[in-house]
């Protein structure tokens, strides 16, 4: 299975409906390209330009079948659009930090726009 499908069914156990979903398995330094633990996933821009929330889904440990959830808000993306690299004309590409001290920070983008806050605990997030 998936890193994504197992990403789903967990949001769905954890009561979560709507929105736009991407994941992102956790990437160990030695296959990251900040050479440190990381999150990568990109974000459709036309889901920003709806306004869409979205729900970005990260393994929580290598391997592990359990996630962190960051939901957040399209007009966070429209906000910050600047701040952020993108691929081509069509996609916002995050590369976020699993490191302590700047756990779910963007290190791609010129911005460095921490997504932290957006983190969901507990049920029906």
């Amino acid at each position: 299975m998936t890193i994504r499908s197992e990403a789903l069914r967990w949001l769905r156990a954890q009561g979560v409906q709507g929105g736009h979903i991407v994941a992102s398995k956790r990437y160990a330094p030695d296959e990251s390209w900040t050479k440190e633990k990381a999150w990568w996933v990109q974000v459709p821009l036309s889901v920003v330009d709806a306004g869409e929330t979205v729900h970005i889904v990260c393994e929580a440990q290598p391997g592990a079948r359990t996630f962190r959830h960051l939901k957040v808000p399209g007009s966070f993306f429209q906000q910050h659009l600047d701040d952020f690299a993108t691929i081509g004309e069509d996609r916002i590409n995050l590369f976020l930090a699993a490191e302590p001290g700047i756990e779910f920070e963007d290190q791609r983008g010129p911005g460095r726009i921490s997504f932290a806050r957006f983190e969901q605990h507990g049920s029906a997030a």
